[in-house]
């Protein structure tokens, strides 16, 4: 079988490195060769997703988005734990009502 995706990050001292292979395949066929699974969240926070193409893409601009708002309504963008915090409070709404997508 082909090899199906991969997401990685390493942190060092001082630098944090994400790799993401740029494939969006399902089963056997590939559909993509350049889908870009990395996002920005701000200037020094940035989120690899990986999973079906259509949903990775719509979650993490989800992510994204809200994050934004919230900096713009408070003034001061919020810490890792926070923004991971975030994310893991939407996801765990979402899964279990897949009112906003089927995370």
């Amino acid at each position: 079988p082909p090899p199906m995706e991969c997401i990685f990050g390493l942190v060092g001292d001082g630098f944090t490195l994400l790799v993401a292979d740029a494939s969006a395949r399902r089963s056997v066929f590939l559909y993509k060769q350049d889908e870009d699974k990395i996002f920005p969240i701000d200037e020094h926070k940035a989120m690899a997703v990986t999973g079906e193409p259509g949903d990775t893409t719509l979650f993490a601009e989800l992510i994204q988005k809200n994050l934004a708002l919230c900096t713009l309504r408070v003034g001061v963008p919020r810490s890792p734990h926070a923004t991971a915090h975030f994310t893991r409070a939407i996801m765990a709404e979402c899964v279990p009502s897949c009112r906003l997508a089927p995370f």
